[in-house]
């Protein structure tokens, strides 16, 4: 990629981050290319479709989404682990509008953004099992 088309991506994702943090992800794009500097067509030529934007938007808070879970699964605790992913991701859902929704969204063209989501969604799956295995009963213990 030529080094003016690379900083315009760079300045595209940037302003798409931003924007969706502040206004959820109905942002005109439009506004994303005003905000980055470009005009629409440039902005469209590297970005044809929105879901490919939101995912460029998206992948580096999806790969923190990943990392949240598995740094709660290294906890000893489960229940320690599992209190500090809650705080984690709700802090995250707090500060960006548009994160919310691209939890529950698709993007099969953006290959490493949908192997962190279906990592951390098992990875979720996992802690939530150690977590209900750590407050059972032994079997012994039951009245």
């Amino acid at each position: 990629m030529r080094v003016d088309a690379e900083r315009n991506r760079e300045r595209i994702v940037a302003a798409a981050r931003d924007a969706f943090c502040e206004h959820g992800l109905d942002v005109p794009v439009d506004e994303i290319a005003r905000r980055a500097g470009v005009g629409v067509g440039a902005l469209y030529r590297r970005y044809p479709n929105r879901e490919g934007l939101i995912a460029a938007a998206f992948e580096a808070k999806m790969a923190s989404y990943a990392g949240a879970v598995r740094k709660a699964l290294a906890d000893p605790d489960p229940w320690s682990g599992f209190c500090d992913y809650v705080k984690d991701v709700c802090a995250m859902q707090a500060a960006d509008r548009g994160f919310t929704d691209v939890l529950t969204m698709t993007f099969p063209a953006a290959k490493r953004f949908e192997a962190d989501r279906d990592r951390a969604f098992a990875d979720f799956a996992v802690l939530l099992s150690e977590t209900k295995t750590s407050f059972l009963p032994p079997i012994g213990g039951m009245l």
